[in-house]
C-alpha cells in the first residue's frame, strides 16, 4: 500500500530500523517532525527484522588510468558501431562494376577486410594509452606507436592524397545532397538506411559514389557512437570525381587525434587502433602466416587477431597486455623520445592490477 500525505502518521525513531518489507518493491514516505525519510525497499527473502540494501553496482576499473572507472560496458560495446562487418556484409551486394568504381576511389583495399570484427578488449586498453601531447600510444614499458598518416595507409591503404576533406556542417550542400540520396529519410538518415540505399542501387554512377563515401566515413573510418549519419559528411561529396586525390589518411588521424584527447575512447577508426597495435608486436617465430599484402588490413584474419591478443595478454581480470615486445622501430623511438621512459613507467605502474 502507497503511504498517502493523508495517511502519514508520526513513527517513533526507535521504531524504523525494525521496518521490513517482503514482496514487490514499495516505496514508503515516513514523516517525523519537519523531516522526510524516503525508505526504497526491494523484493527481497531476507529475514524478518534485517533490511537488505541495494546491491553495489560492479565498477569496471581502468588497467591504465590507475584503477579509475572506465566507459560502461554498454559504452564499450558500442565499438560494435564501428565494426568493419558493417562494410563486410556488403560485399555481395556489390557488383563488379561497382567494385571497379570503389577501388577507382583509391578504397578498394576495404573491399577485403579480413577480419570483421574489433577485438574489444584489446581496444578498451589500447586506445586509453593516447598521448595527445605526442600523437601517439605510449605502450606501458615497452615503446611509443606513432599517430601518422603513413600508418594509417600502411594499415587501410586509403588515399592520401593533396584534396583536404572537408567534414563540416554545411546547410546548403545537406539540402543539396540529401534530396537526392534520401530522398523522404532527412538530411540524417540511420546507417541501415544507407546500407539499404548501396544494396537497391545497381549502377556504378556517382549516386553509388557518394553513397559509399558516406558509408565507410560512418562506419569504419570516422564513426560516432550516433546510429545516424553526421551531416558533416555532405561536403567531401563535392569532390566525389576525385575521391581518389582526397587525403582521407589525414582525416582518419585527425578524427582520432580529436576524440582520444576528449576520451571518446569509442569514436574514431577503431579497425585501425586494433591493427596498428597488433602489427606493432614483434611476432617473429609465431607461424602465423600472415597473407603478403600491401596493407595490413587485407592481412590480419580474425583467428590471427584473437591468436595475438590472447598471447600478449598479462591478465585477464583486470584485462592489460604486454607479455610480446614491440618491434624494434618502435623500441628504438621510444628510447630516444624525451619524456617516453617517465610515461612508460607510470603507465606500467598504473596498468598492473590492485
Amino acid at each position: 500500500m502507497r503511504i498517502t500525505p493523508s495517511s502519514r502518521r508520526p513513527v517513533h525513531p526507535d521504531l524504523l530500523p525494525r521496518l521490513v518489507h517482503r514482496g514487490r518493491r514499495q516505496r514508503a514516505e515516513v514523516a517525523s517532525g519537519e523531516q522526510s525519510l524516503k525508505l526504497v525497499f526491494k523484493s527481497s527473502s531476507s529475514p524478518r527484522g534485517f533490511l537488505k540494501m541495494p546491491r553495489r553496482k560492479k565498477s569496471r576499473l581502468d588497467p591504465v588510468a590507475g584503477g579509475r572507472q572506465i566507459a560502461s560496458k554498454a559504452q564499450v560495446d558500442g565499438t560494435k558501431q564501428a565494426s568493419p562487418h558493417a562494410i563486410c556484409k556488403l560485399y555481395e551486394h556489390i557488383n563488379e562494376g561497382q567494385r571497379v568504381a570503389v577501388r577507382a576511389m583509391g578504397t578498394g583495399p576495404l573491399l577485403d577486410i579480413k577480419c570483421a570484427y574489433l577485438h574489444n578488449t584489446v581496444l578498451t586498453w589500447f586506445t586509453r594509452l593516447y598521448h595527445s601531447g605526442r600523437r601517439g600510444f605510449v605502450v606501458p614499458g615497452r615503446g611509443f606507436i606513432p599517430l601518422t598518416e603513413e600508418s594509417v595507409y600502411h594499415i587501410l591503404g586509403i588515399p592520401r592524397g593533396d584534396i583536404e576533406v572537408k567534414y563540416e556542417a554545411d546547410y546548403d550542400m545537406e539540402q543539396e545532397f540529401a534530396a537526392s540520396l534520401f530522398p523522404g529519410d532527412g538530411s540524417t538518415p540511420k546507417i541501415t538506411t544507407v546500407a539499404t540505399a548501396i544494396i537497391n542501387h545497381n549502377e556504378a554512377d556517382d549516386r553509388f559514389k557518394k553513397l559509399w563515401l558516406i558509408y565507410i566515413v560512418s562506419t569504419v573510418l570516422a564513426p560516432t557512437t550516433d546510429a545516424r549519419i553526421s551531416n558533416k559528411c555532405y561536403p567531401m561529396l563535392a569532390d566525389i570525381n576525385r575521391a581518389d586525390r582526397l587525403n582521407l589518411c589525414k582525416f582518419v588521424v585527425d578524427q582520432l587525434h580529436e576524440h582520444l584527447s576528449k576520451g571518446k575512447y569509442t569514436n574514431g577508426c577503431l579497425l585501425y587502433c586494433m591493427l596498428r597495435y597488433l602489427d606493432a608486436l614483434d611476432c617473429d617465430g609465431m607461424e602465423l602466416e600472415l597473407t603478403d599484402t600491401p596493407y595490413r588490413v587485407n592481412a590480419w584474419s580474425r583467428t590471427q587477431v584473437d591468436v595475438v591478443a590472447e598471447l600478449d595478454m598479462l591478465e585477464h581480470d583486470p584485462p592489460c597486455f604486454g607479455k610480446l615486445q614491440l618491434k624494434e622501430e618502435f623500441r628504438e623511438e621510444a628510447a630516444s623520445g624525451s619524456g617516453t621512459s617517465t610515461l612508460g613507467s607510470e603507465a606500467l605502474v598504473a596498468s598492473k592490477p590492485g
